[in-house]
């Protein structure tokens, strides 16, 4: 699991990241590429209208139950993935023999694969934002901190930050 998260909670207003931290993009490029990532269809829609297209070098999979959405996908981005659960994506995963995938978003997944995850990249922002989305509670004595860096300060928007790898407890 990949998510950047502020201090209460928020991951996304209105379909997008409520802060701009160039850093963690590319933490999270760099820990994402050649990988697949999945993300629920909310997701996947607001990367389309960011970037135009897919996230580039990566097996973009997508979860919905929604037949309309599955069509829509299918027919204008052939190379995306459609699932209708997560197992259905994990056994994808699985038959690929990808070692691993990310999941990204947005809260709905999050919500329902949080207990399924054995790790999660977590970029704590240290602010409060509102927001409409939310990242759900997380049940931290079932984690050990792997790594914790230094608060970091982007400057433009005079935001602290740092990076956080978590691994659940076996």
């Amino acid at each position: 699991m990949v998510v950047a998260i502020s201090s209460n909670r928020v991951i996304g207003k209105g379909g997008k990241i409520p802060w701009y931290l160039p850093e963690d993009l590319q933490m999270f490029k760099r820990l994402t590429l050649t990988h697949p990532v999945l993300m629920g269809r909310k997701t996947f829609f607001s990367i389309i209208n960011q970037l135009g297209k897919p996230l580039p070098q990566r097996q973009n999979l997508v979860l919905t139950k929604d037949e309309k959405i599955k069509k829509i996908i299918n027919q204008d981005y052939s190379a995306v993935e459609v699932f209708s659960s997560f197992e259905d994506a994990i056994a994808w995963v699985e038959k690929n023999e990808f070692e691993k995938v990310f999941i990204i978003g947005g809260e709905k997944i999050y919500r329902e694969t949080l207990h399924k995850c054995q790790e999660m990249f977590l970029t704590e922002v240290d602010a409060n934002f509102d927001g409409d989305t939310f990242f759900p509670e997380i049940k931290w004595d079932s984690w050990v901190a792997i790594e914790k860096s230094t608060w970091k300060l982007e400057k433009k928007c005079e935001l602290r930050y740092r990076f956080c790898h978590f691994r659940r407890k076996t």
